[in-house]
């Protein structure tokens, strides 16, 4: 019983193994099917080259995200989708040599602050033309027309209620009648009719 699972396992690997060879005679592989293909012909990786981003991290001794972000800064990758470590140390030498030449005291590092500032000024002029930005002084001066506004609306509250009040008796009443009338001052400062 056992041996006829190991046949059809066995069976199985050489139809993969052939299917990707008539793959590879009419178009090329994938990344993964060419890997797969070097898995089932048991094609030996050259010095220096991995499989996988695990390894590069297990080598560097850096964690597994670290790995991927250097990919996705432009880490080389070969053309299989295998990773050459000493390109990768290449790479990450010169990244660090990049890194110490833009020092405050380098044109580099000032240039980059410019553009980013220039980037800045550029985005908030976009901003503007589109409408998503006002002025600072127009939204002052409309803060202190609605502060006033409510300044005077609470002022005018025991002209307007005096004779109202004085028709109450209860405390519960009293006390109900002004929460209303100042919710109201506050929906008219809030802009809520």
């Amino acid at each position: 019983m056992c041996n006829k699972k190991v046949d059809i396992v066995f069976m199985a690997k050489k139809k993969r193994h052939h299917h990707l060879l008539t793959k590879l005679q009419k178009k090329s592989l994938t990344p993964g099917e060419i890997r797969e293909l070097e898995v089932l012909e048991n094609c030996p990786l050259p010095p220096a080259v991995v499989r996988t981003q695990r390894e590069v991290s297990d080598i560097f001794k850096v964690k597994p995200r670290t790995v991927a972000n250097w990919v996705a800064a432009g880490m080389p990758v070969r053309p299989e989708g295998y990773y050459d470590l000493l390109a990768i140390q290449a790479w990450r030498y010169q990244n660090q040599i990049a890194k110490m030449k833009e020092t405050k005291d380098t044109k580099i590092y000032w240039e980059k602050r410019l553009k980013k500032q220039q980037l800045e000024k550029e985005k908030l002029l976009f901003k503007k033309l589109k409408g998503e930005l006002i002025p600072l002084k127009e939204v002052e001066e409309s803060r202190v027309q609605r502060i006033l506004t409510v300044k005077r609306n609470l002022f005018a509250l025991p002209r307007q209620l005096a004779s109202i009040l004085a028709n109450m008796y209860e405390p519960r009443e009293i006390e109900a009648y002004l929460t209303e009338r100042i919710r109201e001052v506050c929906n008219t400062f809030a802009g809520v009719k």
